[in-house]
């Protein structure tokens, strides 16, 4: 069993990753530090109730308790936190504080998994935005086939700091295509009903659509969560599953993707888990498979 750890249990990312942790079959959740007084997880989390017995902690874990550990919440305390940690203990960010950090691998398996799979120590997730709409863009970039700028409208329930987002797209896609020197162009539409994260992408493509598609098939075709459908996807087809799926259509010379997740499952706590189980030789699916 891998022994795992959350650092925070306040918030949406702690609380999906706590229920995924705790169900995940190849886990032992041994400890979850919170600066807030003690408390039963099953008593902030009711859904827990009968499935753990497992309290919260305001004192420094012994470093050699865990094998991987979770950054779900970010305060002044993580980097100390972190120093005391074994060299051996994997670590896994989803806060975004460690996102350009040289060290720590960018946790999107659909481009980094060989890195993730090969003596990976210290992961930093992408941000749910920038995650969404980078996974519709690899098979362009892995191909060399992103060649001007790329528009985007990404529909939340809440405004996100979209120069943020279009920074770690750009940082992704260049990272992936050398070439790539266009601009990301981000708009955020807020829609307060909306559960899950949407999105549209326009891209100038002079390729065929038939081969277009046969490209994201070959590229997605090993990978477990990404799929194309033949139609565009609403937040509701995603809903409490770790997918992605997206829908191409070509318009005046133009590639358009529309593509969904959840953004507390693929977008966020999801992606976490699909890391760890590609740093510790599980498949890609455990633990992962319905909510």
């Amino acid at each position: 069993m891998i022994k795992a750890g959350i650092y925070g249990a306040k918030g949406p990312t702690a609380a999906t990753l706590i229920k995924i942790l705790v169900f995940h079959p190849d886990v032992n959740l041994v400890w979850v530090v919170d600066q807030n007084p003690p408390e039963p997880l099953s008593a902030q989390f009711r859904f827990l109730t009968g499935d753990t017995h497992l309290t919260t902690s305001q004192t420094n874990i012994p470093p050699d308790v865990a094998d991987v550990v979770f950054i779900a919440v970010y305060d002044q305390n993580v980097a100390h936190f972190l120093e005391q940690l074994s060299p051996d203990t994997k670590v896994i960010d989803l806060t975004g504080t460690y996102r350009y950090n040289e060290q720590y691998t960018y946790g999107l398996p659909e481009i980094n998994r060989k890195s993730l799979v090969h003596d990976c120590f210290r992961v930093a997730c992408p941000s749910a935005c920038a995650n969404l709409v980078e996974l519709t863009l690899l098979p362009l970039a892995r191909n060399l086939m992103l060649t001007s700028d790329i528009s985007v409208a990404i529909t939340t329930s809440q405004p996100i700091d979209v120069a943020a987002v279009e920074k770690e797209i750009a940082y992704l896609l260049t990272g992936v295509q050398n070439s790539f020197t266009h601009g990301v162009k981000v708009e955020n539409i807020i829609d307060e009903k909306q559960r899950g994260i949407t999105s549209k992408v326009k891209v100038h493509c002079t390729t065929a659509l038939d081969l277009v598609k046969t490209l994201y098939d070959d590229y997605f075709d090993d990978h477990n969560f990404t799929f194309i459908i033949d139609q565009p996807p609403l937040p509701g087809d995603v809903l409490g599953t770790n997918k992605c799926l997206m829908h191409l259509q070509s318009e005046a010379q133009q590639l358009i993707i529309s593509a969904a997740i959840d953004n507390r499952l693929k977008g966020d706590a999801g992606t976490a888990v699909h890391c760890m189980n590609l740093i510790f030789g599980l498949h890609e699916r455990v633990g992962l498979d319905t909510f």
